[in-house]
């Protein structure tokens, strides 16, 4: 796309194409070969490639396992070669399964052991699922969410300028009843954060 400017590629209806995305047109020659070629780049070891470095170079298979080795350990022309800085990890499609862990030569810090102790009875044990708005619902949706951000921010105003205050008990049911009224429990549930806090 370097004749174009480099501009990101889009279609006649809008749509750009992003880079974990791939189009093929009418005019491919041969569009299996196009659709091998962009399956393979998310192949597991190309994306170890991208996100930890060269497979045979800076991570090694062992059995089903892989190892990433301490690249300290290399040349130092190699070091660089292989740098996180140059695997261009942020450019490339890549995919890596879920809770995919790589045996690591190099030892954490005590540091890292301790925060994921602390951290990790917290974590979600599978990924969040991304909520999309129905098409039944997005009208619906976007009017519910321009009148709560409208009503947040003016009472916001309220409670800041003392107009009204927020240790009073009835003020502030009277901000949450408002809050209901314009349709908060229905755009809840529309974003889906009941299902997330389970």
């Amino acid at each position: 796309n370097a004749d174009k400017g480099g501009k990101w590629l889009r279609g006649s209806d809008g749509f750009s194409i992003f880079r974990t995305q791939a189009v093929i047109t009418d005019n491919a020659k041969n569009p299996e070969v196009i659709c091998r070629w962009f399956d393979n780049a998310f192949e597991l070891e190309n994306g170890l490639g991208c996100s930890v470095g060269p497979v045979g170079v800076s991570i090694f298979k062992e059995g089903d396992r892989y190892r990433a080795i301490d690249k300290k350990t290399l040349e130092p022309d190699l070091q660089e070669k292989v740098s996180w800085g140059n695997l261009w990890p942020q450019s490339l499609p890549k995919y890596l399964p879920a809770g995919f862990k790589c045996l690591e030569d190099v030892v954490l810090y005590d540091e890292k052991k301790e925060m994921e102790r602390v951290y990790e009875p917290n974590l979600t044990k599978t990924q969040i699922p991304v909520n999309w708005i129905s098409l039944d619902d997005i009208d619906r949706y976007s009017d519910i969410s321009t009148a709560l951000e409208d009503y947040y921010n003016q009472q916001q105003a309220l409670f800041v300028t003392g107009e009204l205050d927020v240790d009073d008990d009835a003020q502030w049911q009277a901000y949450v009843d408002g809050l209901y009224s314009l349709g908060l429990e229905d755009w809840v549930k529309m974003r889906g954060i009941e299902e997330i806090a389970k």
